[in-house]
């Protein structure tokens, strides 16, 4: 959610949404406690009265924002006090959260900072204070204390809304001590005094009577005996005019023992950088201009500034320094542990457009910036014929030019876009269902054949599916070992992407994945960089770890005959230049070349958000590109093809101010179209890969990576006991069953079996009966006939679910789920049915709520199989898990089928929502054992003994989009649809 302003005026605001307190006070001499609306003391229609209001309205949504962070963010020990004055709490995204927290937890850096001085007295000035709470969360913390007062200063209105809601609450009395009566109050601007607190509402452009109040209060006061006074602004002075700004910090610096803690915008890389250029037009149309940014437009600009108001001392960094530097790695760990958090590239751009200057004191270091004078070369680029808008996209090199997939455009995209180099205009695709993501790679592993890899959807949801694009068309292929997303791609070669150890990966088209040794743990394998020279050269650097570390190291890496790894350490100069997240990397013209990225120490901009990597003499070196129009480097993507520098996709959300993209470039005097992927004219018929997702032959070490990745596997020649002879006889399963054993059969005139056409029957037999039954079938050969059993519960099979061994203990003991199956599954089992079925009588396609493994015991058994996402181009009618189409096996579909073929020993493990068909080859015998891997209140609240019912949500969901259609009742057809189908639109987003 976009938020409408971010920031406090200079005297706080009267908050005027139903976010927030609305601007009232209680008419003099009213009885009531309903409170009315603040007047116009003056002329509403004044010019001076619209820019206070404006200004003041900007603390809005900066104290939901920080309420937001309160209720997220706190410690088990905290209060919270937003609470107080932002009625309706909201949850803001966590780039959102994460910048409040760090703003602060920055202010509140410099306050303690202040008080650790020694001083007969402190006290600590909030100018244009809104309702932060400090003075709260600090008396809290460390209670009364002699010689320590807060003062809250802001605009009247909202001075006064602030002291009538903390008499309101008795918590806040308390907190603040005891209030002095009114006859003891020594200047009418002050609304509240205790020893530990006051409010005072100013004016904070006159300064005559700013310093007459403080002599009142004495905070100065002649001799030695001063306070030490720490006037705090966050984001406040900034929207007063320059020179009563700049007044301001001048009179501050008179006093004898006086400190400032400045934290405002800055535009280190000039008013045409992207953010900043987003930035400044969003507080420009909410007439809320930032007066103060550029003629200060960077910390040097802020320190020249102090020095020439008067304050001897001066220090100061930026946000993001901040964050790297004087937040603990314990604070980093605890607040990557609020919320799922992917966002570093914006993250950083926001607080690098943002400072912190402390005068009177040196509590910050600065960290120095160098540079290289020389521009080492410069190259021509144009611009192509359309746009290719993708945030987070993948991208690599074909023939006909750069095919980019996925990505963010207005929406998640799954899609891909050819930038072509040549005349063509055609970009044929065929459907596919592969899901939308952002972060993933692709690469050219052989000529035509392009392999996709990971990526995720959100920071949660990280895909190890994979897909090889060749011909126009998507295919499935070997997943990796597990999700990995931000990771770098270079033909065959993956590294990073994981917490995993095996931080290298190479694939083969023919065995999947395979793990390369490495001796060096690389510190930082997410958004690294990696430049392959040679299939076997190149230099790996950059990127972070899990808490946002970032590397500030360069390695070459060499990888040897046997696929061994070696990294070693390239001495480099001027780390900051060169340690980078998200930055792209190339080999072109004989150099390495580095583009893009975010940093901790430097806001890149248009000299040197693009280097040259000399490994040799280990200089970093910053390189000319005259871009046509000035693109937001991160999230992008850069490719090489015939000569040319291509850079596509890429851009931000600049945190609450708004959306840039960038446009394509490319390096070199030629023309790029952007075309869409188009549709074949006729639909493409169903393509079987006869091979399941992964095959594992006589071990089952695979087992559980295979379930935390939701991958179909087969298991082959698995020691299942001893049943896999002994069941291959019908007497011994009469003997040890019962002949006269009551079992329910499914019986059909057909091969085909369809649960929504119920063309057949249950019957119920003797187990003596469906024996022969079986054995008539088989030995005449009936085409048209069918047996199928699918043992239910012998006790109960109205309220249980069948158990193989309470079921059949004549029989149960021959059969053993292997031993690392069973330690895994543990006692989360939730049924084991017997299957007992004749030869070629397909089951339905259907699909299982719950994961399982399939135990073939006796026969052969032909498996179809297809992705979740398939479920809506085969035929599942709403609310059932069982397909209409009558033979799956002969029908033709968009959806990419798998098929195994399993025999005795086999064990297929089949992930929940993964729909499936069965065909047997002969007689076949096989039992299932599912499991329930959720909580029970996931599940339906209904009794579901086959474990086929769909997960509470989503009957949930089913009734209220029922609702939901209900409530477009009487509107016409087509305004219903309009709307109908932008809410489906907005629900596939989510």
């Amino acid at each position: 959610m976009s938020e409408v302003a971010d920031e406090k005026g200079p005297g706080g605001a009267p908050p005027n949404t139903s976010d927030s307190i609305k601007s009232v006070s209680k008419k003099k001499g009213s009885k009531s406690d309903k409170p009315v609306r603040v007047k116009n003391p003056n002329n509403a229609a004044s010019k001076a009265y619209t820019v206070d209001l404006k200004i003041q309205g900007t603390n809005n949504s900066s104290i939901v924002s920080k309420r937001s962070v309160e209720r997220l963010y706190k410690e088990k020990t905290d209060l919270e006090f937003f609470r107080y004055f932002v009625k309706k709490p909201q949850r803001r995204s966590p780039i959102i959260n994460r910048g409040y927290w760090t703003r602060m937890e920055a202010m509140g850096y410099c306050i303690s900072s202040a008080l650790a001085e020694k001083a007969p007295r402190h006290v600590i000035v909030n100018l244009g204070c809104g309702y932060d709470p400090y003075p709260f969360q600090h008396l809290h913390k460390h209670g009364l204390t002699e010689n320590l007062v807060f003062v809250d200063v802001d605009y009247p209105d909202l001075m006064q809304i602030k002291v009538d809601t903390i008499r309101r609450s008795e918590e806040l009395t308390q907190l603040i001590g005891k209030e002095k009566p009114a006859e003891e109050i020594k200047d009418k601007s002050v609304l509240m005094e205790t020893d530990n607190y006051i409010a005072l509402s100013c004016d904070l452009r006159d300064l005559e009577k700013f310093e007459s109040i403080f002599r009142k209060l004495d905070f100065i006061v002649e001799g030695d005996n001063n306070p030490l006074i720490l006037f705090t602004a966050e984001v406040s002075v900034t929207y007063m005019f320059q020179k009563d700004a700049d007044n301001l910090l001048q009179w501050c610096a008179s006093l004898p023992k006086s400190r400032f803690a400045l934290l405002e915008q800055i535009i280190p890389a000039g008013t045409e950088h992207p953010f900043a250029k987003t930035m400044l037009a969003h507080f420009d149309s909410l007439q809320t201009t930032l007066w103060s940014v550029k003629k200060y437009p960077s910390i040097p600009a802020q320190f020249q500034r102090f020095s020439s108001l008067g304050w001897k001392e001066v220090s100061g960094i930026s946000l993001a320094q901040f964050w790297d530097s004087y937040v603990t790695d314990k604070k980093k760990e605890f607040v990557e542990n609020v919320e799922a958090f992917d966002e570093w590239e914006e993250f950083l751009l926001f607080l690098n457009h943002y400072s912190i200057i402390y005068g009177g004191a040196d509590i910050f270091q600065e960290t120095k910036s160098e540079f290289p004078e020389n521009e080492e070369f410069v190259l021509e680029c144009t611009k192509p014929t359309s746009v290719a808008h993708r945030i987070g996209a993948a991208a690599c090199t074909t023939d006909n030019g750069v095919i980019l997939n996925g990505g963010q455009a207005q929406n998640r995209e799954s899609s891909s876009l050819l930038l072509s180099l040549d005349s063509t205009d055609e970009f044929i695709v065929d459907k596919n269902n592969m899901i939308a993501r952002q972060y993933h790679s692709l690469s050219e592993i052989k000529p035509g054949l392009v392999l996709l890899a990971g990526g995720r959807s959100s920071p949660t949801k990280k895909f190890s599916d994979c897909h090889i694009f060749q011909d126009g068309s998507w295919k499935p292929t070997f997943d990796l070992p597990e999700g990995r997303f931000r990771h770098c791609m270079q033909s065959t070669l993956l590294f990073g992407g994981s917490e995993s150890p095996d931080q290298w990966l190479r694939f083969n088209s023919a065995t999947g994945w395979k793990a390369l040794k490495c001796g060096t743990h690389y510190a930082t394998p997410y958004g690294a960089t990696l430049i392959m020279k040679t299939p076997a050269e190149g230099v790996l650097l950059g990127g972070m770890d899990a808490k946002g570390n970032l590397g500030k190291q360069v390695y070459s890496v060499t990888i040897s005959e046997d696929d061994t790894v070696t990294l070693s350490l390239i001495p480099m100069h001027n780390p900051l230049l060169y340690a980078r997240y998200g930055a792209q990397g190339v080999f072109h013209g004989n150099r390495y070349l580095l583009v893009g990225g975010v940093s901790y120490d430097i806001l890149f901009n248009e000299h040197n958000q693009v280097i040259e990597l000399d490994t040799k003499k280990g200089n970093a070196i910053p390189v000319k590109l005259p871009f046509k129009s000035y693109p937001l480097l991160v999230s992008h993507t850069v490719e090489i093809v015939r000569n040319c520098l291509v850079v596509a996709g890429g851009g931000a959300v600049c945190f609450s101010f708004g959306v840039f993209h960038s446009d394509p470039e490319v390096v070199g005097n030629r023309e790029l179209k952007v075309i869409k992927e188009q549709r074949p004219s006729e639909e493409v018929k169903t393509e079987i890969n006869n091979t399941i997702l992964k095959v594992q032959e006589g071990t089952l070490e695979g087992f559980p990576a295979s379930y935390v990745n939701a991958t179909p596997t087969i298991f082959r020649n698995c020691d299942i006991g001893p049943s896999s002879e002994l069941w291959r006889s019908h007497d011994y399963l009469k003997s040890k069953i019962g002949e006269d054993t009551k079992v329910s059969v499914h019986v059909a005139d057909n091969k085909n079996l369809n649960f929504q056409s119920k063309n057949f029957t249950y019957q119920t037999l003797v187990f003596g009966e469906l024996m022969k039954l079986i054995t008539d079938i088989e030995a005449e050969n009936i085409s048209t006939k069918s047996a199928y059993l699918r043992s239910l519960s012998l006790d109960n099979p109205k309220s249980e679910a069948a158990d193989l061994r309470k079921d059949f203990p004549g029989i149960a003991s021959d059969f053993m789920l292997p031993k690392e199956m069973a330690d895994f599954i543990g006692d989360k089992v939730f049924s084991t049915p017997l299957r007992i079925s004749s030869s070629k009588t397909q089951i339905w396609l259907h699909y299982d709520v719950t994961a399982n493994v399939l135990c073939q015991v006796t026969g052969s058994k032909r498996i179809r199989m297809y992705h979740p996402r398939d479920v809506i181009h085969l035929d599942f009618p709403a609310g059932e898990s069982s397909s209409r189409i009558p033979n799956i096996f002969v029908h033709e579909s968009c959806a990419q089928a798998y098929e195994v073929v399993m025999n005795p020993g086999d064990i297929l493990f089949i992930p929940p929502m993964w729909l499936h068909a069965v065909e047997p080859q002969t007689e076949s015998i096989s039992v299932n054992c599912f499991w329930k891997d959720l909580e029970g209140s996931k599940y339906s609240k209904t009794k579901d003994i086959y474990g086929n019912k769909d997960l509470a949500a989503y009957e949930s969901g089913r009734e209220n989009i029922k609702k939901i259609a209900d409530k477009f009742a009487g509107l016409p057809a087509d305004i219903k649809e309009f709307y109908l189908k932008r809410l489906a639109e907005e629900l596939k987003q989510m």
